[in-house]
């Protein structure tokens, strides 16, 4: 009983040390509470003191994550491992100015720092430097890119534009899903997971092997039942859905040279509800997309290391299929990348390459008009990137560092552009840096915004009261595109970033921004009434709704990061988002709502408790507080994420996982889609049980 006052007192006095460290003490708490990495406990929790870790995303090489001059977040191995979630959308809930929030069973909003929504286009996703957007609305699909969480290493997430190195789309933030290698020590690593709720059941099994001398290869597959979810109107269902994953990976390692060879698989099946519009009452109802989607990708990366630098190739293709009842998309890309990296004297160190990309894609509803209501001409469209980029970066002094960056895309379904960027850093003592940039970035065209297209969203019943024709016939309101060129968004960013790491128990991470953008999406106006007639033969009016990219925007925001560890077998994160929005239309309205950019919280705080209560026993918490969607009245809400581990022995361990606990309602919405809305569904609380068998380990 006295040693566990001991550790109670120990605890309670190391959060007063906190407060008055954040407030003005950090230097003296440094020197008088310092620990060495010899007193950590025996788990690796001082990789989740995240200064030290090794990054790649932010200048495209490797460099210490308390050296970047870049909002910079890393989920690591260990992050993973012990939160109670099982996709990577909810691994990024964990992340300062991440914006994260279900839509439906299948259906995630993922963005950075504002300008979010299911359907937000300003955030570059990669997986191995592989860019996974779609280019129909150039986001991402999250339930096809439903990785196990084993087989990532790490998750590598900038904040702010990344465009100077990494191109259109990287507007608001970058997120580098980076995935494990194979292993030399051969072993198998099973996992099964069983619940009730969105966790039905996941089956996942890894085996690494060696081939011959210097290389090694693995196999994985991974499958998963997710559960319904339940939906405010009780007109609408929520329906089950499962995915399938195969991955493969080849490594061969000799001298300077490194080769990566990567293939894999994946299936989804799923049933998701769309809006469909009628010419009747009730004018809209639910249109129940039974949707197979399948696709594969290849990637080759290829590593060779020189006295003066390093050369790096990489050779991707992938391609999807969509085939539902609603409708048909598929695509294909290839992407080819050169690149250099290394020191030009002893001050200097440039990063250059050059970049291609191809993209078919092919989008059709059936003829019949029983798919969802979207027209989009031509059917089938190619597009080609070719870009070219530097970024040198000089050490001004043993304390001050400048990074320049640019980048030149030429896209062929727009406008060439040009995204500079100027980053500083310096360090004011050993424990502390400030570093600031200015960027600019743009979005990366997308079919819907460069074709020509229309979404009918909306059906008005007859007004007796108008005058004839329409006082009889319904009307029907399309979002078209006018001259399907749409202009892409622009940004102009200001960052100022400051980083604190006195010792290996505590650290804090802060930033300023303003970003400022040009060509946002709005209403332009509305077109002349056109009489038309149904597939049944029913006559309405149809009436377009013109949007263009007049809009301007500002978003100031704060991002806080402080990570703590007040005794040996406690880790606390803190983490916080204070975001402000300030926009305007020129020769544009938004009186019908059409802006998308409201879709995100203003404010978000997450705190994360990690306690070792015993050397077999794990308690992990996570709570997070959630602000509300004004835009879509969604109400703020706060929940709780709670996992017990228990570890069996070396190679065997179970754990009891439940999520969304602890809020007032018990359900709650935490965001609705943008266009084909056919209603929103609540987040309750559900638990699953998760069982580890690691053969590799001792």
């Amino acid at each position: 009983m006295a040693m566990w006052q001991q550790v109670r007192l120990r605890c309670q006095l190391s959060l007063i040390v906190l407060f008055f460290t954040v407030v003005s003490l950090p230097e003296l708490w440094a020197q008088e509470q310092s620990m060495s990495a010899d007193d950590l406990i025996d788990l690796p929790l001082e990789a989740l003191m995240q200064m030290d870790t090794t990054v790649v995303s932010a200048s495209k090489r490797d460099e210490t994550l308390k050296n970047s001059p870049a909002a910079i977040y890393v989920i690591g191995k260990e992050d993973l491992r012990r939160a109670a979630i099982s996709n990577i959308p909810d691994a990024l809930r964990m992340v300062p100015g991440m914006q994260v929030a279900k839509v439906s069973s299948n259906e995630w909003a993922v963005s950075a720092r504002g300008l979010g929504g299911r359907y937000a286009r300003y955030l570059l996703v990669l997986i191995d430097g592989r860019s996974i957007y779609t280019s129909l609305f150039s986001g991402v699909n999250w339930d096809e890119q439903n990785i196990s969480l084993e087989d990532i290493e790490r998750i590598e997430v900038v904040r702010g534009p990344g465009g100077s190195l990494w191109g259109a789309n990287a507007v608001n933030g970058i997120v580098n899903i980076i995935t494990r290698k194979p292993e030399a020590l051969a072993g198998i690593q099973l996992r099964a997971t069983v619940g009730d709720g969105e966790e039905k059941s996941s089956v996942y099994g890894r085996v690494d092997f060696a081939t011959q001398a210097n290389s090694e290869a693995f196999v994985s597959l991974y499958t998963q039942k997710n559960g319904a979810l339940v939906a405010v109107n009780p007109n609408l269902k929520g329906h089950d859905w499962q995915s399938s994953r195969l991955n493969s990976g080849w490594q061969f390692q000799q001298a300077q040279n490194t080769l990566n060879i990567s293939a894999g698989f994946f299936e989804v099946q799923s049933t998701t509800p769309w809006a469909k519009q009628l010419l009747e009452p009730p004018w809209a109802k639910p249109l129940y997309s039974h949707e197979d989607k399948k696709g594969f990708y290849g990637s080759l990366r290829w590593q060779h290391q020189t006295r003066y630098g390093q050369w790096y190739l990489l050779i991707n293709s992938d391609d999807t299929q969509r085939d539902t009842t609603a409708y048909h998309w598929s695509t294909r890309n290839y992407d080819a990348e050169w690149q250099w990296t290394g020191g030009l004297g002893q001050r200097q160190m440039l990063t250059a390459g050059l970049y291609s990309r191809y993209t078919e894609s092919d989008f059709s509803v059936p003829a019949d008009g029983s798919g969802i209501d979207i027209l989009l001409r031509p059917e089938k469209q190619s597009s080609k990137t070719h870009s070219i980029y530097f970024q040198d970066t000089l050490t001004l002094s043993p304390t001050v560092s400048a990074s320049l960056g640019l980048r030149l895309d030429d896209h062929s379904l727009s406008h060439s552009s040009v995204q500079p960027s100027l980053r500083i850093m310096w360090q004011t003592h050993k424990s502390q840096r400030f570093w600031g940039a200015m960027s600019k970035a743009n979005s990366t065209p997308s079919r819907i915004l460069n074709s020509q297209s229309a979404l009918s969203f909306a059906t008005l019943p007859p007004d007796a009261s108008a005058q004839p024709p329409a006082s009889f016939l319904p009307v029907r309101l399309s979002l078209s595109n006018r001259d399907s060129n749409e202009v892409d968004v622009k940004l102009l960013s200001f960052e100022l970033g400051y980083r604190y790491s006195a010792s290996e128990v505590f650290s804090l991470d802060a930033v300023f921004f303003e970003h400022r953008y040009e060509n946002i999406l709005g209403v332009e106006g509305t077109g002349d009434p056109e009489f038309r007639m149904s597939y049944s033969g029913q006559g309405y009016l149809h009436i377009p709704i013109y949007a263009n990219a007049q809009g301007v925007r500002e978003n100031q925001g704060f991002e806080l990061a402080l990570a703590y560890q007040p005794c040996d077998q406690w880790f606390l994160q803190y983490s916080a988002t204070i975001l402000d929005v300030e926009q305007g239309f020129e020769q544009s309205d938004d009186s019908l709502g059409f802006n998308l950019a409201e879709t995100v919280p203003q404010q978000q705080h997450i705190l994360r408790s990690l306690w070792r209560v015993n050397k077999q026993l794990d308690l992990d918490t996570i709570v997070r507080y959630v602000g509300a969607l004004e835009k879509t009245n969604v109400p703020s809400y706060a929940s709780a994420d709670i996992k017990l581990a228990y570890t069996i022995n070396t190679q065997l361990s179970i754990s009891l996982n439940a999520r969304n606990l602890f809020n007032s309602d018990k359900q709650y919405i935490e965001s609705e889609r943008e266009i084909f809305n056919a209603g929103a569904f609540t987040v309750e609380p559900y638990a699953y049980l998760k069982i580890e068998w690691d053969l590799t380990r001792d």
